[in-house]
C-alpha cells in the first residue's frame, strides 16, 4: 500500500509540474504574440544600449516565405527556418517602433506584430579637436571627429 501512495504522489507532482510549465509557456507566448498575426516576437521589447538589435521570433512553419521587420531606420527581411526567424535591425536614438509581418509570395499574411525598443544612448556625432602649434600660429585639427552612429551626418556647424 505504501508503494502505491508514493507512486500516486509522484504522479500528482509530475502533473502539477507539467501544468505549471504549460501555464508559464502560455503566459510568455501571450506576452510576445499579437492577436491576428502569425508573427510572434521572442521578447516584449524593452531597452537597448546599441544602435542595432538582434530580433528573433517564430511563425507557423510554411506560413511565410519571409518576415519583414521594420524599424524607423530600415526594413530588414528574414527567411524563416523551421518556424524561426532572426534579423539584425538598425535602431535610432530614443523610442523605436519595430514591426514585423509575415509575407507569402510578396503579400502580407495576417496582421502586423509590434514592439518598442528604447535606445538609451544619443545618436550624435562626436567632435574631437586637436590643437597644433605651427610656426607662428596654431592649427585646429578635427580629423578624429566621428559621425553619428545610427544616422551618420557630419558636423556642419559649431559654436
Amino acid at each position: 500500500m505504501e508503494g502505491h501512495r508514493s507512486g500516486a504522489l509522484r504522479d500528482v507532482i509530475k502533473l502539477y509540474g507539467f501544468l505549471w510549465r504549460s501555464a508559464a509557456v502560455a503566459l510568455l507566448a501571450g506576452a510576445c504574440a499579437t492577436p491576428g498575426t502569425p508573427v510572434a516576437f521572442d521578447t516584449p521589447g524593452g531597452e537597448a544600449w546599441t544602435f542595432e538589435k538582434v530580433i528573433q521570433g517564430a511563425v507557423p512553419v510554411g506560413a511565410c516565405d519571409t518576415v519583414a521587420i521594420a524599424s524607423p531606420l530600415a526594413t530588414v527581411t528574414a527567411r524563416p527556418d523551421g518556424g524561426r526567424f532572426i534579423a539584425r535591425v538598425p535602431l535610432g536614438g530614443g523610442d523605436n517602433r519595430v514591426s514585423a509581418e509575415c509575407r507569402k509570395t510578396d503579400r502580407r499574411v495576417g496582421g502586423i506584430a509590434e514592439r518598442h525598443w528604447l535606445v538609451r544612448i544619443e545618436n550624435r556625432p562626436h567632435a574631437a579637436l586637436r590643437t597644433l602649434v605651427a610656426g607662428t600660429g596654431m592649427l585646429l585639427d578635427a580629423g578624429a571627429t566621428t559621425l553619428a552612429p545610427a544616422r551618420p551626418a557630419p558636423i556642419v556647424s559649431y559654436a
